[in-house]
């Protein structure tokens, strides 16, 4: 009798401690939530770049190649404005 006492003193701190889980629970999903967009927001951010910096290095290419073509004209009035 005096255990099953003891027991039924405990329910409200039971109570209480099982609200305190859930609510920390439902702050943990959130922040998961949270970051899950922040990482999706930065994975397309990267993506975003790295399609830049292939289009850049395709520039570099092609004026890599414009000025190997210009460099091996002769110098003289006029060459630059015919390329």
């Amino acid at each position: 009798m005096k255990a099953c006492l003891l027991s039924y003193q405990q329910i409200p701190l039971l109570k209480s401690e099982i609200d305190g889980l859930h609510q920390e629970l439902m702050h943990t999903r959130s922040a998961i939530d949270y970051e899950k967009k922040a990482n999706i927001e930065l994975m397309e951010q990267r993506q975003a770049m790295e399609n830049n910096l292939v289009s850049m290095a395709r520039e570099v290419e092609k004026l890599h190649a414009e000025l190997a073509r210009v460099d091996g004209r002769p110098w003289g009035a006029g060459s630059l404005l015919f390329t």
